[in-house]
């Protein structure tokens, strides 16, 4: 949806942490939960996935999601967010990969990955769309 904005905390959440939590709904109408490397691109939420993996087939099925972003910390501030998602293969732009091997630089190196080999295993993007944001907790809960 355009013009949907998180508020001021959960935009740096968006640009500073290094995982969202991604909920979606098996076939059997279970929940699944995990947390997921991301990049924000400014209007959605932009996550890589191996192809077969879980959430993969069920947002193919049922392209609707719940993300949980933010520090919990001693003011519990964390930003639920319901959001589409649109699936798409490999090839991705430079721009979209610059960004994730800027951001996981670290973890790439540790994993002994290079962005090209990150790619090519997750290799369906999944961009989550926020149709509403809700907040939680945050100072004064």
């Amino acid at each position: 949806m355009d013009g949907i904005r998180p508020r001021q905390s959960v935009a740096l959440a968006l640009e500073a942490s290094e995982v969202v939590w991604l909920s979606s709904v098996r076939p059997d109408g279970a929940p699944h939960v995990v947390p997921t490397w991301f990049v924000w691109d400014g209007t959605a939420i932009v996550v890589l996935s191996k192809p077969s993996a879980q959430k993969v087939r069920n947002l193919t099925r049922w392209p609707r999601a719940m993300v949980a972003i933010g520090d919990p910390g001693a003011t519990f501030d964390v930003e639920l967010v319901e959001a589409v998602a649109e699936l798409a293969d490999a090839p991705f732009d430079a721009t979209l990969l610059g960004r994730f091997a800027r951001k996981y630089t670290r973890q790439l190196r540790q994993s002994a990955l290079t962005i090209e080999q990150f790619a090519a295993t997750y290799s369906r993007a999944i961009r989550l769309e926020p149709t509403r944001w809700l907040g939680w907790g945050g100072p004064g809960w």
